[in-house]
């Protein structure tokens, strides 16, 4: 659960340029368009630590943050003013034991980046190389963001089950980086913060919720299910999928008949 707090970080920010339209989110729990802003990374001392979400309690040696805003604003800074302006779609970073071909040609350019304030070019690469696509098995919550100004907003959290992942080699170059006092930028994460009042959704679930970020079926566990009082009274409602916890109609009162036989 991400709750920023005032604090001087230093990241990898991935910032882009098109000639076209940009790369936007559109569909699922969004009714408008959200335009791609910038990337930036996050990762820890070790392989045990570095990502800014947990889920099923296990932390991951990196995260991959995206930032989008609603296109009708003119930039991420207008859009942060709005409460449904931002976007931040977190891609955990898994270890894997080879290097993971999508994080590849971000992490060639870190030579030319070793120092902090520094910049380069790399690519040109499709975003979609980079980021992989999803429609479901996400979970989604509203938080917020504190700037080191001690401004504070409004943001939505968007952290899918499929993940990036990052060998053992790949996450030291990003221990590798300096930072403005020319020491290792050893760790940038955020401390885990109490969920509080904030709910967690989890959209259009695919795979078992066992693990949830191991994509394994699993035999479902019995559960009860009870219908809501708005399904009660309005059973045509009910989607198909859940016809099961229909109420089976009452046996209609038959009128019993006596016959007589002639002998």
């Amino acid at each position: 659960m991400i709750d920023y707090l005032p604090k001087y970080i230093i990241k990898v920010v991935i910032g882009t340029k098109w000639k076209t339209e940009r790369p936007y989110l559109e569909g699922g729990i969004f009714l408008e368009k959200h335009v791609l802003s910038q990337i930036h990374f996050h990762w820890g001392a070790d392989m045990t630590e570095g990502s800014d979400h947990t889920v099923d309690k296990r932390r991951h040696p990196g995260e991959m943050q995206v930032t989008y805003f609603r296109s009708e604003y003119m930039n991420q800074e207008e859009a942060l003013r709005h409460p449904d302006g931002v976007v931040m779609v977190c891609y955990l970073i898994k270890y894997g034991v080879l290097p993971d071909d999508r994080l590849s040609w971000v992490i060639e350019g870190f030579p030319r980046i070793r120092e902090a304030k520094t910049n380069t070019r790399i690519g040109p690469y499709p975003m979609s190389h980079l980021m992989p696509m999803f429609h479901e098995d996400y979970f989604v919550y509203w938080g917020s963001l504190k700037t080191v100004r001690g401004e504070s907003y409004i943001v939505r959290w968007l952290v899918p089950r499929i993940t990036l992942s990052a060998s053992f080699e790949q996450m030291k170059e990003f221990r590798k980086l300096w930072n403005p006092w020319d020491e290792p930028n050893l760790r940038n994460f955020r401390p885990l913060q109490e969920q509080q009042d904030r709910h967690v959704f989890f959209i259009s679930p695919h795979w078992s919720q066992y693990n949830s970020l191991l994509p394994i079926p699993r035999v479902p566990e019995p559960s009860i299910s009870v219908l809501s009082p708005a399904y009660q009274a309005n059973l045509w409602m009910l989607p198909p999928q859940n016809a099961y916890m229909l109420p089976e109609p009452e046996p209609e009162e038959q009128e019993a008949v006596v016959e007589t036989e002639e002998e």
